[in-house]
């Protein structure tokens, strides 16, 4: 025990330690401790030619970026280096559940998004139970989550948490936003950068051709994701103790979720497989994502490549991807053809796999089917 952090700062200088790590270092400042002007004392005078190395860490990012970004702030000019760590990706999400199939995986992965502590309260029993556990019942441990984040954020919270629900409900285009907040052109042209660059919890989606007219929205975090499309729209009947008909509705909608969470995890598969075998074909490609046009057009995953182009459609359905919709993949070449001025081969992602027709159909084509299986080897073979 210190008496005043002078006693503690005096000891660390006195024993030569090399590292100290401050954590949650925005509860540290009280408006009487004077540890931020204390260390910039510190470090102005002798340790940043002598050390230690100071580590301070924080999970409220404005405070963050007050003190060690805004002219004023103490430690303003005096950072060596500035990470801003981001939620964990699929790939380091499945290691938490060895004993879960890949599907049980992504769902967990859908639901509690890339947060560490948020799987902490998820790891046992079965999908239904872990929810029920953490957001549906009594006093539950996840319920005011969103809405803390953004109160220790924001001083007022009420406009980027309507954005979010729009984006919850499915809006996502700005014109889209605008009216489902309820707000005249450009009214959220202060809160969308704020959202995104200061607190990363939505991003922009650009086709993969970089059209930036035809931007949409998406939360950055699948458990976000989840609490604005599920448990938000039903707060009240949570807190009325309906946790039965709220897991209800969610079952219900569950599945039509997951084919978006799965699209994440698919480009984020072959992200990491960039430079490797799939089937047989090396995977190389200069820009990655979805692409869409003013038409309604639009294909999942898109791969640009130097005299070619993977167009890949992503299903999460119940049954086999047939040979329809193969064919709907097809016909959407043509577009890509004369857009990218490549040659398109087509590609087929889907949790249960494509029919025999469907994959022969593919082949023809010089494409590719992966199934879920095929997505779960490939990420035991890159996992360390």
């Amino acid at each position: 025990p210190y008496r005043t952090w002078d006693d503690f700062l005096d000891e660390v200088e006195g024993t030569g330690r090399r590292l100290v790590v401050f954590d949650e270092f925005q509860f540290l400042l009280t408006p009487r401790s004077g540890l931020a002007g204390r260390l910039k004392d510190r470090w102005d005078r002798k340790w940043r030619q002598t050390g230690p190395s100071i580590v301070v860490c924080g999970s409220s990012v404005g405070m963050m970026q007050q003190l060690t970004q805004g002219k004023a702030g103490p430690l303003f000019g005096r950072l060596t280096a500035d990470a801003h760590i981001r939620p964990m990706g699929y790939a380091a999400i499945r290691e938490f559940y060895p004993k879960l199939t890949e599907e049980e995986r992504i769902a967990r992965y859908g639901v509690f998004g890339g947060t560490p502590f948020y799987h902490s309260l998820a790891l046992s029993g079965t999908l239904e139970q872990a929810v029920r556990r953490t957001l549906l019942q009594e006093y539950p441990p996840l319920l005011d989550e969103p809405g803390q984040v953004l109160r220790t954020e924001l001083r007022s919270p009420a406009r980027a948490s309507s954005i979010l629900a729009a984006l919850g409900a499915g809006r996502r285009n700005l014109h889209e936003l605008e009216t489902k907040v309820g707000v005249r052109s450009g009214g959220l042209n202060w809160y969308l950068p704020v959202l995104e660059e200061d607190l990363d919890l939505i991003r922009p989606d650009l086709p993969v051709d970089e059209r930036r007219k035809m931007t949409r929205y998406a939360i950055t975090d699948p458990f976000f994701e989840f609490y604005y499309r599920f448990i938000a729209p039903n707060r009240a009947a949570i807190e009325a103790r309906q946790g039965d008909r709220v897991w209800q509705m969610i079952q219900e909608g569950l599945d039509s979720y997951l084919g978006r969470v799965f699209e994440r995890v698919v480009r984020e598969v072959l992200t990491l497989a960039q430079g490797r075998s799939l089937q047989g074909s090396k995977f190389e490609y200069e820009a990655l994502g979805p692409w869409w046009d003013r038409s309604g057009n639009e294909v999942d995953v898109v791969a640009v490549a130097g005299k070619e182009i993977w167009a890949g459609e992503v299903k999460w359905s119940s049954s086999p991807v047939d040979i329809g919709m193969v064919a709907e993949l097809l016909r959407k070449t043509p577009m890509l053809e004369q857009r990218f001025h490549r040659g398109v081969r087509p590609m087929v992602i889907a949790r249960k796999g494509c029919t025999a027709e469907a994959e022969t159909l593919l082949r023809e084509r010089h494409g590719m089917a992966l199934s879920l299986k095929d997505l779960s080897d490939i990420l035991d073979r890159i996992s360390p």
